[in-house]
């Protein structure tokens, strides 16, 4: 694989996600990397995910896992923020919460 290119970094107090996008077989894939270190006494508690042949399939599985629009955008690659301002969307509309620091982000 090549170097990833960063999509996304969303920061909580406790660690943070970050969204890649790469290639393996001239096919792109994603796939993403929490560090999870606040809340742990170990040196690096860093996890790759599965993965994933889009990113709106990624996020909707990460979404299961992690409250990410909740958490802070702390950065998003300008040629993902449509894909990830669908995703946003849907979750909002879905149970009804204000992301103003995302539309922010967003913009």
């Amino acid at each position: 694989m090549s170097r990833p290119l960063l999509i996304a970094e969303i920061v909580a107090e406790g660690g943070s996600i970050k969204f890649f996008k790469d290639k393996k077989h001239k096919k792109d894939i994603f796939f993403l990397i929490t560090n999870e270190d606040y809340f742990n006494n170990e040196d690096d508690d860093s996890k790759e995910s599965d993965l994933y042949n889009s990113l709106p399939e990624l996020m909707q599985d990460t979404i299961k896992l992690y409250p990410i629009f909740m958490l802070h955008p702390m950065f998003i690659h300008k040629e993902y923020k449509e894909q990830i301002n669908s995703c946003l969307n849907e979750y909002a509309l879905s149970r009804g919460v204000d992301l103003q620091a995302w539309c922010n982000a967003l913009k």
